[in-house]
């Protein structure tokens, strides 16, 4: 065990110990610590050493894996975090085994405060002007966490891991359970979370930026009840607070956490910048009237898409967002089913009867003087050649059928370009199934491609969007991809028009 007073790597001084995390017991406890101290080599530039936390993890026999895992996850992602409300990590190291026993640390930024968490265990229930200014902090860390390439996710989202500022600062701590990258079909994952703020997909290894989007509304609802979203009563997996919050909150403001805490990715928020842009202003959170519709100063404006469109675009200075819904229904695939086989009825039938047609008349090679097949085959030709004609007919009529199943099979898809990651998300039945990730310095071009697909040409590689659109609609995007770009990124403007993919 580690004691007060002690220096470790030659400069951190141990001062006290801090909360024990939520969930572990005396034995983990012990392996896993986590401590205020004073960097002594700061003393150098500054009359008052300054305070840091190290985090420490006792390496033995008893550790489980998955703990040592989540420990190095953390010191990794707050190394490449530079976010000015998030704690950075300032190095790692390792210490000679004491009693059999080595141990791993890092050393991160001290942030002063109080956790969302502790102020509600001492009684302290909230204003819905103080949570909605929390969450608009909360949405802005996420947004730049969601925009890294690729998207960086908490995964463990609530009231302990937020910390209040005398300034009142929102702070967002604890990466233990951050997930940068994808997990791979197939492969095995931890599943991390706390009950009651981690979203249904989450525990199937399938986080996605609208995760946190959930979790975030769970810990609004904690704020705003007073109540723990694992004792709330549910209905069809949503949970029922609007009894629990204060009676003059608005249904604009209601709305829009339920819009945070579907049970269903595909009926949350898209990202962070996207529930920032439809969040009420604080005037209309006690407002009957609803939601507010979005003015030019929010930070997203919605674009208006061409007419009978179902694609929609949010876009700002930090952020380009496009979502497209399958427009098709079921039925289309029944039709296109029942019109194949009977085109290939039609296609195929005339072919084997010519063949039968054609046999009588083999002896006009040997015999020209014999007609009489001739005469009694060709009507029988002419019926079939027009019944071929048919078939053709029916077969080019397809197109726009066998283009409505293929949108119904890749479901719904979803792009976001910021100024550093460019992210494609194909969803099915509410689970993704594919990501593409690309920097966005990378893009090259943006131009219309086959099939009514939009292609976003990278260095080496070609990132294709979209199933089926309308030529209106692959112009509307790539004029608004490519002024965002051009705009915010300095992307070469390249509208071209191929049939290559």
């Amino acid at each position: 065990m580690m004691q007060a007073g002690q220096i470790l790597q030659g400069r951190y001084q141990l001062q006290q110990p801090l909360g024990q995390p939520s969930g572990q017991t005396s034995q983990q406890n012990a392996a896993r610590q986590t401590w205020l101290a004073i960097d002594l080599a700061s003393n150098q530039a500054t009359e008052t050493p300054k305070p840091v936390v190290i985090k420490l993890l006792g390496f033995n026999p008893q550790l489980q894996w998955d703990n040592w895992k989540l420990f190095e996850r953390e010191a990794q992602i707050l190394q490449q975090l530079d976010h000015p409300r998030v704690p950075r990590c300032h190095m790692q190291f390792s210490l000679e085994p004491v009693a059999g026993v080595a141990w791993f640390g890092f050393v991160q930024d001290y942030i002063p405060g109080t956790s969302l968490q502790q102020l509600l265990d001492q009684g302290y229930r909230f204003t819905a002007t103080e949570v909605h200014r929390f969450a608009s902090q909360v949405l802005e860390i996420l947004a730049d966490l969601h925009s890294q390439c690729p998207p960086l996710l908490h995964r463990d989202l609530k009231p302990s891991n937020l910390i209040l500022t005398p300034e009142q600062q929102i702070y967002l701590v604890d990466f233990g359970s951050g997930q940068n990258q994808a997990i791979a079909p197939g492969s095995s994952f931890t599943v991390v979370g706390t009950y009651g703020y981690t979203p249904m997909e989450q525990f199937g290894g399938r986080a996605v930026p609208a995760s946190d989007l959930y979790a975030l509304g769970a810990t609004l609802v904690h704020l705003l009840t007073g109540v723990d979203p694992a004792d709330l009563p549910q209905q069809n997996l949503r949970l029922q607070w609007q009894a629990q919050a204060p009676s003059d909150l608005s249904p604009a403001w209601t709305q829009w956490i339920d819009t945070l805490i579907a049970p269903a990715v595909e009926q949350r928020f898209l990202t962070a910048q996207q529930a920032l842009a439809a969040q009420p202003r604080v005037e209309a959170i006690a407002d009957p009237v609803g939601l507010v519709a979005p003015t030019v100063t929010d930070q997203r404006a919605i674009v208006a898409p061409p007419a009978t469109s179902q694609i929609r675009i949010h876009q700002s200075s930090t952020t380009f967002q496009v979502e497209i819904a399958p427009t098709a229904d079921w039925s289309a695939s029944a039709r296109f089913s029942g019109r194949l086989l009977l085109t290939m009825g039609m296609l195929s039938l005339p072919l084997w009867l010519a063949v039968l047609a054609v046999v009588p008349l083999a002896p006009l090679a040997v015999f020209p003087e014999t007609m009489l097949p001739l005469v009694v085959s060709t009507p029988f030709l002419l019926f079939l050649h027009a019944f071929f004609l048919a078939g053709l007919g029916i077969f080019t009529s397809l197109g726009q059928e066998a283009m409505q199943l293929g949108q119904l099979i890749q479901g719904q898809q979803s792009l976001s370009l910021t100024q550093h990651c460019l992210a494609i998300e194909s969803r099915l039945w509410g689970m993704s199934y594919r990501w593409q990730h690309e920097p966005t310095r990378n893009i090259q071009q943006v131009r219309k491609a086959a099939l009514g697909r939009i292609a976003l040409q990278a260095l080496g590689k070609t990132h294709l969007f979209g199933l089926g659109l309308a030529a209106a609609e692959q112009e509307w995007l790539v004029q608004e991809m490519q002024a965002w770009l051009q705009t915010y990124v300095s992307v070469p403007s390249q509208v071209t028009e191929s049939n290559e993919l």
